[in-house]
């Protein structure tokens, strides 16, 4: 009788023994199965082959404490196969509600334990996991939306531990196949490359004006997937402009520059910000923000806080979208600054590189004035890096004793290579406005020995601002003797008299009239020397 209670006693140790030693199933995956909407959990059965009954799924359920507890889904039997998948929508339909919805919402941590026939042995493990650790099973829980400020499609997405890489697959519809965006040439996001941490933000462009379905799946080192659910996100856009173009500026008020811009007429964005530098093209700042209201595809703006001619003046214009987040960046538009030199009878003028059309600059013109009156072209001139033109103010004519000039440099734009739409650029100088008093440039003495070299006094080459209408030169000699006499203003005294005999060496009287076609006279009296060789 003894014996007998001992064999008992013996069985139900043993069998305590074979409830303890049974293993907990290593979950393989939680993957949602796109044909049925439904979410499948995939475990290894290896272990427990020929001892395992059946299987029972658990939900973390919160804390008791610091305790972590589960909540009892549901058993499944019938274990035939290494992998046995529970649709967790038919497990919740008998609790509360089905686990599809919950895993589009949120992320839910999962425990397999192992049970035998009567549930007189069961595995633990699993059940006493805690999800902070990080290795808990869970779902893939991908949320995501389209930023209409920066235009991108931004991708959120839950970790764990054993998750080594990401993919992402996405289709623009729903009977498509699935692509994979490639990084760095290959087809997953590694966590050390990326730093792939808890609710990771993945900014992706994205083919816009669209449905886009889109799928993280995770990878293990077994490799073992979890596919997350999908996603569908709409990209379309408010459309911007193709092109702003930079048409040019004009500084001809001088004391402000009109700046203006070109749009795509396809745009539907009409706000924008204007950049200003001043001096180095790399500096920019904004100066104003202007809105379109009317839709014109164009802008105009005075720039007043300018000094045209000694400053050298950067343009470009962005377009906003509704965030005022840039979209679209001119090409640059400068001033061009116009300043002059006169020296003996000869304005010349300087002026800065125009930067930039969109097309190829084609010339620079140059413009006059005569008394605000006959606005011509008296040159044009390739574009070079040293910008200059001289104008040979003894080449005007008839002209008045007093004459007001005014210049200014147009930068024209070969619009055959705009590739804009062809805009015709161009950009306008300040105006130099220049007041010339006709005066006399005469040497103290000369010498006629016929070497090129102050031959004849007043030289003609180089004594008159601008050729007289009238002009009336007389020589004297000391005792007050008419030596020479002309009215050719081109023809000088050679030190020679009116009938041909040479003057001897000595200083003389002169007496200079000149008359301008406004009929203003004015007289030069003086010495000259005559050195004789």
């Amino acid at each position: 009788m003894k014996k007998f209670k001992i064999l008992i006693c013996f069985l139900i140790i043993a069998c305590g023994l074979t409830a303890q030693n049974l293993n907990s199933p290593f979950i393989k995956s939680v993957s949602y199965n796109e044909s049925d909407g439904k979410y499948i959990i995939s475990w290894d059965t290896l272990t427990q082959t020929g001892v395992v009954d059946h299987y029972a799924l658990y939900v973390f359920a919160g804390y008791s404490g610091t305790n972590p507890q589960y909540k009892f889904i549901k058993g499944k039997d019938n274990i035939s196969t290494q992998l046995a998948p529970i649709e967790i929508d038919s497990i919740f339909t008998t609790v509360d509600n089905t686990i599809s919805d919950t895993l589009d919402r949120q992320v839910c941590y999962f425990a397999i334990e192992a049970f035998s026939k009567g549930n007189t042995a069961h595995s633990s493990n699993n059940i006493s996991q805690d999800p902070k650790n990080g290795n808990v099973p869970c779902n893939v829980l991908l949320q995501g939306a389209f930023n209409l400020c920066s235009e991108q499609l931004q991708l959120k997405w839950n970790t764990l531990k054993n998750w080594v890489a990401y993919g992402i697959s996405y289709k623009y519809n729903t009977g498509s196949n699935w692509e994979n965006w490639s990084f760095n040439g290959g087809k997953i996001i590694t966590s050390d490359l990326y730093n792939l941490t808890k609710d990771t933000i993945y900014n992706k462009n994205y083919k816009t004006d669209t449905d886009v379905y889109v799928q993280i799946i995770a990878y293990d080192n077994v490799p073992n997937y979890w596919y997350s659910n999908i996603i569908k996100a709409n990209t379309r856009t408010i459309p911007g402009p193709s092109y702003i173009n930079a048409d040019g500026t004009d500084a001809s008020s001088n004391d402000s520059i009109e700046l203006n811009f070109s749009i795509d007429p396809t745009s539907k964005l009409n706000r924008y910000r204007l950049l200003k530098a001043v001096s180095d093209s790399n500096k920019f700042k904004p100066i104003a923000t202007i809105v379109d209201t009317s839709f014109s595809y164009s802008v105009h703006y005075f720039d007043n806080d300018v000094k045209t001619a000694s400053e050298n003046y950067y343009y470009k214009l962005v377009a906003l979208n509704n965030c005022d987040t840039p979209k679209l960046t001119s090409n640059i538009e400068s001033n061009i600054g116009l300043l002059y030199v006169l020296q003996s009878g000869e304005v010349v003028l300087k002026w800065n590189s125009y930067v930039q059309f969109a097309g190829n600059l084609k010339q620079y013109d140059i413009h006059r004035k005569l008394n605000l009156k006959n606005d011509s072209v008296i040159g044009s001139i390739l574009p070079v890096p040293a910008l200059s033109y001289p104008d040979d103010l003894h080449n005007l004519g008839v002209h008045s004793v007093s004459e007001e000039i005014w210049y200014y440099i147009e930068a024209i734009e070969d619009s055959t290579t705009n590739p804009n739409n062809h805009h015709n650029g161009d950009a306008k100088s300040n105006i130099l406005q220049i007041t010339v008093q006709d005066s006399l440039n005469l040497d103290k003495f000369f010498t006629p020995n016929n070497d090129g070299k102050n031959d004849v006094f007043p030289n003609p080459l180089k004594a008159f601002t601008f050729p007289p209408t009238k002009y009336q030169l007389i020589i004297y000699d000391r005792w007050g003797t008419n030596v020479f006499e002309t009215t050719n203003y081109t023809e000088g005294w050679n030190g020679r008299y009116s009938g041909g005999g040479a003057a001897t060496q000595g200083v003389y009287l002169y007496y200079i009239k000149i008359t301008g076609s406004d009929g203003i006279s004015k007289e030069y009296k003086g010495t000259i020397t005559l050195l004789l060789p």
